[in-house]
């Protein structure tokens, strides 16, 4: 009987030390440009909503660079400055 109450408090002992180490999911306090460590499977979900962020982020950047890299051109007339900056609108901004 002692020795079951033994090898049950290891268990438990080892279960709640397994469990105060183990890394939070994801670093909440960053933000998604700046995260670098995902654990488990809430730390997986947070790592594909991010690079979807990052994915989108990257193309609305692009795109406003298209747009002010076309208007630039436009106020200099520079017409194939102005057909290259309406290629790459054409190929980010799609809204």
């Amino acid at each position: 009987m002692l020795k079951q109450i033994g090898i049950a408090s290891l268990l438990s002992l080892a279960v709640v030390a397994c469990k105060a180490t183990t890394p939070p999911p994801y670093e909440a306090d960053k933000a998604p440009e700046d995260r670098e460590n995902y654990n488990g499977a809430k730390g997986l979900v947070q790592q594909q909503k991010d690079q979807s962020y990052l994915i989108d982020k990257a193309q609305k950047d692009s795109c406003e660079k298209a747009k002010l890299d076309w208007a630039e051109a436009q106020s200099g007339q520079n017409a194939a400055a102005m057909g290259v900056a309406q290629k790459q609108i054409e190929q980010y901004c799609k809204e």
